[in-house]
């Protein structure tokens, strides 16, 4: 496959995922979804399948179970089928299926076999994070603006591969320059789709992106998207490249609990301001949606 039309099927296919990103629970044709990749419906089934390691109904289908399983973490006495149709399930015989196809287990024993869990490992009430002041700066729920980003995109396993991140920011700082955006004073993010928790490693979705205006053109491997406006909690940390995994527990391990929110549904992301400082470390802002 030539170098331009890879690019070009990535940002199609792209385009695809974002739109199921945030229409998850509404119907989700294969025609509809082939005219959003600008593909006939006979060919973007396998290209889909080809680029993404699964078919399309597949993909959909586990996205849908792990946003259940995702509310069912913080909301284990919803009711499963007012859960399956916020989710998209036309009825809870499909729900039912997908679940248990996703995690070997019926969605009330999922449930079940968590709290027995939580309780064999005898958690106490609030984890210990020791040192946490030496990186953390202040914390606050606010509404934060939309964003439009610039971003490049990977899927697999990202934690703690600085080498990984390093190149996925300098194919956009390339394409910054290629295209006359100030990438050295614009703001960047750092978006995850999944959680670690649910989804296979080799399945994670990470996005790197930079503030654009929305009239921006991109093409091939860049693609773009909005951030849309919404409720966070807005953690803000001074941190090198080895303290992240600490600064997200001590959010989710310590912060949601402490302003009695609860996360939504929906990509949290780190969000770095243009700003250097000394000895590899940098200022982020740790963004939760919130309900």
């Amino acid at each position: 496959m030539k170098a331009s039309s890879q690019g070009t099927y990535i940002q199609s296919i792209n385009n695809v995922i974002d739109y199921i990103d945030k229409n998850i629970q509404k119907k989700l044709s294969l025609e509809h979804l082939a005219k959003i990749a600008g593909f006939s419906k006979y060919h973007f089934h396998r290209i889909f399948s080809a680029y993404m390691g699964e078919t399309l109904n597949n993909f959909v289908m586990r996205l849908r179970a792990e946003k259940v399983a995702n509310i069912l973490c913080c909301y284990p006495h919803k009711s499963f089928t007012e859960i399956a149709f916020e989710c998209g399930f036309a009825d809870s015989a499909a729900f039912t299926k997908a679940f248990k196809r996703r995690f070997n287990l019926a969605p009330n024993e999922w449930v079940k076999q968590k709290r027995s869990v939580e309780i064999q490992l005898n958690k106490p009430a609030m984890p210990i994070f020791n040192n946490i002041h030496d990186i953390f700066i202040s914390a606050s729920v606010e509404n934060l603006p939309s964003y439009t980003i610039a971003y490049v995109r990977y899927i697999g396993k990202y934690a703690g591969d600085v080498e990984l991140f390093t190149n996925l920011f300098n194919q956009l700082a390339e394409w910054c320059m290629l295209n006359k955006v100030p990438y050295q004073t614009s703001t960047s993010f750092c978006l995850y789709h999944d959680s670690i928790k649910l989804t296979d490693v080799n399945k994670l979705r990470v996005t790197v992106g930079v503030e654009v205006m929305p009239n921006v053109e991109v093409n091939n491997k860049i693609g773009k998207l909005v951030i849309e406006s919404a409720r966070y909690l807005v953690a803000s940390f001074k941190i090198n490249e080895n303290q992240y995994g600490y600064a997200w527990r001590y959010v989710f391990g310590y912060l949601l609990n402490d302003f009695n929110v609860k996360p939504a549904s929906k990509p949290s992301f780190e969000m770095y301001k243009p700003c250097s400082l000394n000895n590899g470390e940098h200022y982020v802002s740790i963004c939760v949606p919130l309900q």
